[in-house]
């Protein structure tokens, strides 16, 4: 994807996170969570096909890789679904039972991965009456269904040739078309519902147009290395605009707010942001089997920031 395009899915990302935290107010916005399911669509076939177009692998490992990512959206999608409806309900067992976070998945193996699906299917086939009102239907229950079992035989699926990138490039940008159009929706159902949900609007505005900003310069400019000096690849950054930091007490969780921008390191370790409008920020810094940081810096006027971060083994 080109830089404007990486922006612009960054922000969809902050977006995502911020309507998932704010589900019960955005279920009670009229038409709402219908133009949110389509977005969700284009955004998740945005990632699968980014995964086709960069990844250099061939054969079964990426066709392995490109189920999991489907299928790791579809569960949290039909997860936070099921979790809204459990909202409604009071049914607290259900939410419970279908609270999995995209940092969860990630983390799972392959195996776990699919049990974790099989589970959030079966709990949708309960209560797939109750979920007609986010236009959950059995046909695409029975979708998903065939997404878990395309995927268990890719597990043990014998290399093939597979891909074609030009493909790839071209449903990005139709797919970059059709989620624009619904978040263009989403704005003018969010604008109309401002008087009633003031505070949601608000969270709205800042995770849809963090990125709009007019700032044009490179604002950010990361390295990742570990204690011998030596760059670490594919670490998450999360950037939180505005963030209100507070001390963790050992063993005590506290929920991330609303990230505005994910970014993850190059091979060599660097990371490169554009378009931060001018205030405090908070950088989660995470890669499995080290340690998380929290890194606080400063967007000034057109000074870059520069960040060396080193990575400390969990």
């Amino acid at each position: 994807m080109n830089a404007k395009q990486e922006n612009t899915l960054s922000m969809y990302y902050g977006f995502v996170e911020f309507v998932s935290g704010q589900l019960p107010l955005a279920n009670q916005i009229p038409f709402f969570m219908e133009a949110y399911g389509q977005f969700m669509i284009a955004y998740e076939g945005i990632l699968n096909y980014r995964l086709i177009q960069e990844s250099e692998l061939t054969g079964a490992a990426l066709d392995k890789s490109v189920l999991r990512k489907q299928l790791e959206s579809l569960t949290l999608g039909l997860g936070l679904q099921l979790m809204a409806l459990a909202e409604v309900k009071k049914n607290y067992s259900l939410s419970k039972r279908a609270s999995y976070s995209a940092a969860d998945l990630s983390r799972a193996t392959d195996m776990v991965v699919k049990d974790i699906a099989e589970l959030i299917l079966r709990l949708a086939q309960e209560f797939v009456t109750e979920l007609a009102m986010y236009e959950v239907t059995v046909e695409q229950l029975a979708a998903f269904k065939l997404v878990i079992e395309e995927y268990s035989v890719a597990i043990s699926r014998p290399r093939q040739t597979l891909s074609d990138k030009a493909n790839a490039t071209e449903q990005i940008e139709q797919l970059f078309d059709l989620a624009k159009e619904r978040l263009d929706l989403m704005d003018k159902l969010a604008e109309a519902s401002k008087g009633k949900y003031a505070d949601f609007y608000n969270g709205y505005v800042r995770a849809t147009h963090v990125t709009k900003a007019s700032n044009k310069g490179l604002a950010l400019r990361a390295y990742t290395k570990d204690a011998n000096g030596n760059p670490v690849a594919n670490v998450s950054f999360e950037i939180l605009a505005n963030t209100r930091v507070q001390t963790r007490s050992e063993g005590e969780e506290i929920p991330p707010t609303v990230a505005y921008l994910h970014k993850m390191t190059t091979d060599k370790g660097n990371l490169q942001v554009q378009n931060l409008p001018d205030g405090t920020y908070t950088a989660l810094v995470r890669k499995q089997g080290y340690q998380d940081k929290e890194v606080i810096f400063k967007v000034v006027g057109s000074e870059m920031v520069e960040l060396d971060v080193t990575m400390e083994p969990a």
